[in-house]
């Protein structure tokens, strides 16, 4: 790492998926030298989770001992997008670029059940 240099770089996700980090803050060591940077820098990685589930129930007594339930659920309601970790590699063409999405990014899913209790 490029001594007082800040690899931090501001923006909404979706603005730096090009230059993630300041690519310019980092360089290979030299032969049989280790490096400066940090194994856990959290420049380096990916946002994280934003994500907000929902869900909603209502229950109707149609006869005395007859309940029924109506219940809707929402996982991931604002349909959040969640971007992959850049690539991290010195040297690469795509150092410093999120080239994908993570493998656990969900799209919006809803569900609806009815549920009849006697």
């Amino acid at each position: 790492m490029v001594a007082g240099c800040n690899a931090g770089t501001s923006g909404s996700a979706v603005s730096r998926l090009s230059e993630w980090f300041n690519t310019a803050c980092y360089q290979q060591p030299g032969n049989f030298a280790f490096g400066s940077a940090s194994r856990t820098d959290p420049k380096l990685r990916d946002e994280g989770i934003a994500n907000i589930d929902f869900a909603i129930s209502k229950s109707f007594a149609l006869r005395e001992n007859w309940n029924l339930l109506f219940r809707a659920e929402f996982f991931n309601l604002f349909n959040h997008e969640r971007f992959g970790a850049p690539n991290t590699q010195v040297g690469n063409a795509n150092f410093g670029v999120v080239t994908g999405t993570s493998p656990l990014a969900n799209p919006r899913l809803v569900q609806f059940a009815l549920r009849l209790k006697f």
